[in-house]
């Protein structure tokens, strides 16, 4: 059984919701709302359940996810490795399209945030 995360603060400014095993049933089934998956990869950004990463990677590479689910994708992963100061480390290679440009995007965000606090 997958164990949630606790954590209630969001690296990105905000509280969050708590990632749960629900949250990555839903973000693997086939017939889940898309709306209720990109709330959901939300709130699994900031958990540190190693699954979390796992099932995002997996998403990644799915090159039948609708450009706004890509994008969420994209985004939550970058989100993911940032407060994990492991950017670098991303397997960019997996990535579609959109989840590419949303992870490069969503970086850049970030590190003119962290100029801009120097």
């Amino acid at each position: 059984m997958r164990s949630p995360s606790y954590s209630t603060e969001s690296s990105v400014g905000g509280s969050i919701s708590i990632a749960t095993p629900e949250d990555l049933d839903l973000l693997l089934s086939s017939s889940a709302d898309e709306t209720a998956k990109v709330r959901a990869l939300d709130r699994v950004a900031e958990s540190d359940d190693p699954q979390v990463l796992q099932v995002l990677l997996t998403m990644a590479q799915d090159t039948t996810l609708v450009e706004e689910l890509g994008k969420a994708v994209g985004t939550a992963i970058a989100r993911v490795f940032w407060r994990r100061d492991r950017v670098s480390d991303a397997p960019l290679y997996l990535f579609t399209g959109p989840v590419g440009e949303a992870f490069d995007k969503t970086v850049g965000n970030f590190q003119r945030r962290a100029v801009r606090r120097d």
